[in-house]
C-alpha cells in the first residue's frame, strides 16, 4: 500500500485529511510536552519564512497528526490567534491540485486567507481558506515540490503504512 492509498479520500474532489493545526507560543516547550505525553515526532521544528511561523509535526499511534505552529516574528499572522488563547486552529486537507481546490473552496463560500504558496516545512504548495462556519482549512497539494532532497513526510507516511 502506498502513502496516498493509506490516506482515504472523503469527497469526490479527492480531499484527504492531512493534519490538525494547533497554535502554540513556544514550539520547543510544547514539543517537549507532546512527546513526553507519547507523541511521535514526524517533522522537527522548522522555520517557514513565507508564513513567519515555526512548524513541527507530531502524532500518536493510529491517529491523525498535529501540526504545532508558533510565530517566528512579532508580525506573524499567528499573533492574533495567540491573543485569543492559541490552541486548535485549522484542519489540513491533502488535495490533488492546489489551484483547483483553492478555487473550489472559494466557490463554496470560503474566504481566501492565503493564496497558493510554497510551504517550506512540508515541501508542498499550501493555501488557506476560512469557511462560513468559521473553520480554517489548509489545503496542501499531495505531490511535493522536490525542493528538498527527502520528502519531509516520509517518517509520517511510514508510520501510517
Amino acid at each position: 500500500m502506498t502513502a496516498s492509498e493509506s490516506i482515504t479520500a472523503f469527497s469526490g474532489a479527492g480531499d484527504r485529511l492531512a493534519h490538525i493545526g494547533f497554535v502554540v507560543r513556544d514550539i520547543e516547550k510544547e514539543l517537549k510536552c507532546w512527546t513526553a505525553g507519547g507523541a511521535a515526532l514526524f517533522i522537527e521544528p522548522e522555520l517557514d519564512p513565507n508564513q513567519k511561523v515555526w512548524c513541527a509535526l507530531v502524532g500518536f499511534p493510529s491517529a491523525l497528526p498535529f501540526e504545532l505552529v508558533a510565530p517566528s516574528a512579532a508580525d506573524s499572522p499567528l499573533q492574533a490567534r495567540l491573543k485569543r488563547g492559541g490552541g486548535l486552529d485549522h484542519v489540513c486537507l491533502f488535495v490533488d491540485n492546489i489551484d483547483t481546490a483553492f478555487a473550489d473552496y472559494q466557490a463554496r463560500g470560503g474566504l481566501p486567507l492565503v493564496a497558493p504558496v510554497y510551504g517550506v516545512v512540508f515541501d508542498r504548495m499550501i493555501a488557506f481558506v476560512q469557511m462560513r462556519t468559521g473553520l480554517v482549512v489548509e489545503l496542501m497539494q499531495f505531490a511535493r515540490e522536490n525542493r528538498k532532497a527527502i520528502d519531509p513526510l516520509t517518517h509520517y507516511f511510514t508510520a501510517i503504512a
